[in-house]
């Protein structure tokens, strides 16, 4: 299940500095955007566990689920792993940042084989976001699992 975490909205100097002075956003339960591809330091240490330390994931297709990756919207990230939502036992915060093609330098920028699987509904055809002629937004997602009391 998802549960709200506070923490992630807590001011730092240092991310807002990352995120060009863009505070992290509640977006709905469990869910908040940050503007930074970092880690949230309010998530991870002790309470929450991330990618090497947290319990695998399975998908409705019964694969493992990465904990970071892309998706066009939330409700992709449900559809392939509804046990984030729906588990009555584990629960789980996510942090997405957008990407937006428009906002992409022409040389460089974003690229996709940095942030993980990709589980939008585009066929990904060029190296860096700025040159996919279909595609003007993605979300990095990462998924925070709270650790047992």
């Amino acid at each position: 299940m998802l549960i709200d975490e506070p923490r992630v909205l807590q001011r730092d100097f240092v991310l807002d500095i990352v995120g060009n002075g863009k505070r992290p956003q509640h977006i709905s339960k469990g869910v908040y955007e940050i503007h930074h591809f970092g880690h949230s330091k309010f998530l991870k240490p002790g309470y929450y566990s991330y990618i090497d330390d947290a319990p695998e994931l399975i998908d409705k297709d019964g694969n493992p689920f990465d904990m970071t990756g892309v998706c066009d919207a939330m409700q992709q990230i449900f559809d392939k792993c509804p046990t984030i939502a729906e588990s009555p036992t584990r629960q789980f915060v996510i942090t997405v940042t957008p990407i937006f093609r428009g906002e992409q330098p022409r040389d460089g920028g974003w690229r996709w084989h940095k942030w993980g699987s990709y589980i939008g509904i585009h066929e990904p055809q060029c190296e860096y976001l700025h040159d996919e002629p279909d595609i003007d937004m993605v979300m990095v997602y990462k998924i925070y699992e709270k650790k047992p009391s």
